[in-house]
C-alpha cells in the first residue's frame, strides 16, 4: 500500500535478491525497467485464494552475475541465469510466470 509499481519492484529486488539496480546518470527507473506484460494469477496464502494481477518487467543489467546477488534465504535458495533453451517450464510455481516468459521469448 502506498507505493508505486517501480518503487515496489525495486523494494522487492532489494529484499529478495539483495540487488539495487543502478540507474545511470540522466536516466530514471522507467528507462531501466520496461513493463512487457501482466497476467492474472491465483495466489493462495494461509488457506485463502487471492486473485492477483502479476506484472512482469525486463531490465537491462549488463555484467550482472548470480554471485552479485545476496539472496533472502527464507525466500530463495538459488538464482540461475539460463538461455531460453535451458528453461524448464515445469519448474515454475505460477502459470502467470510461464505465460510471461513465453510471451517475452516470443517477442525476441
Amino acid at each position: 500500500m502506498g507505493e508505486g509499481v517501480l518503487d515496489g519492484l525495486c523494494r522487492e529486488l532489494q529484499e529478495e535478491i539483495g540487488w539495487n539496480p543502478p540507474i545511470p546518470q540522466g536516466k530514471t527507473r522507467s528507462d531501466v525497467f520496461q513493463l512487457f506484460g501482466s497476467f492474472s494469477n491465483v495466489y493462495e496464502y494461509k488457506g485463502i485464494k487471492y486473485n492477483t494481477c502479476d506484472m512482469y518487467f525486463s531490465v537491462y543489467a549488463p555484467g550482472l552475475k548470480p554471485e552479485d546477488l545476496e539472496l533472502e534465504k527464507d525466500e530463495n535458495s538459488a538464482v540461475r541465469f539460463l538461455t531460453p533453451e535451458e528453461i524448464d517450464f515445469s519448474e515454475f510455481a505460477f502459470s502467470s510466470t510461464v505465460q510471461a516468459v513465453k510471451t517475452y521469448l516470443s517477442s525476441k
